[in-house]
């Protein structure tokens, strides 16, 4: 997979990230006891983690990028957990 694609979303406390959406495509990660919807993991109501991606650009830009620029990250915690896959089934 050359690039994803993903929509800028608001900062995350991580200097210079931002959460991000995934367009067209979902992680593979699996956060136990937690599901992928909406742009994060989630346990009923609360975010559990998100996508960040480390950029200067605009909350609500889409663009293209590698893979290997995108990180898991807690949102409790604000740390980075681990590097995104993609869930191929789709």
């Amino acid at each position: 997979m050359d690039a994803l694609r993903i929509k800028i979303g608001h900062q995350a406390p991580m200097v210079g990230a931002h959460w991000c959406h995934p367009i067209g495509w979902s992680p593979a990660n699996k956060i136990s006891d937690t599901k992928f919807e909406n742009g994060a993991w989630r346990n009923g109501e609360d975010e559990v983690a998100g996508i960040v991606y480390f950029t200067p650009r605009d909350e609500g830009e889409e663009v293209d990028v590698a893979l290997d620029d995108l990180r898991v990250a807690a949102c409790g915690e604000w740390q980075i957990l681990e590097e995104v896959t993609v869930d191929e089934r789709k």
